[in-house]
C-alpha cells in the first residue's frame, strides 16, 4: 500500500535530483571550457601561438570532449526514443 506522503516524498526526491543536475551544469561547463578559453586568450593577448605542449594538450582535450559529448548525446537520444514519452524524465534523470 502506497501512502500519499510516500508518493510526495518520491516526487521531491526526483525534483531535488533534477535541481542538483541543473546546478552542476554551469560548473561543469566552466571547468570544461577553461583550458581552451585560456589558450585563445593567451594567443590573442600576445599575438603569438601558444607553446607547443599547451597546444597539444588543448587539442587532445578538445577532441576528447567532442567525442564524449557526441557519444553521450547519441546514447541519450537512443535511450529516450526507445521509450514512451511518459518515461523520458526517468530515463534522463538516472545516471
Amino acid at each position: 500500500m502506497c501512502l500519499p506522503s510516500q508518493g510526495f516524498r518520491l516526487k521531491l526526491t526526483v525534483a531535488f535530483q533534477l535541481a542538483r543536475l541543473m546546478l552542476m551544469y554551469p560548473i561543469a561547463y566552466m571547468l570544461i571550457w577553461a583550458l581552451p578559453t585560456s589558450v585563445r586568450i593567451y594567443q590573442v593577448a600576445t599575438g603569438r601561438p601558444a607553446p607547443f605542449a599547451l597546444q597539444t594538450v588543448d587539442k587532445v582535450y578538445t577532441n576528447t570532449l567532442t567525442v564524449l559529448f557526441v557519444t553521450l548525446s547519441v546514447s541519450t537520444v537512443l535511450r529516450t526514443n526507445s521509450r514512451r514519452p511518459a518515461s523520458w524524465f526517468r530515463a534522463l534523470s538516472t545516471p
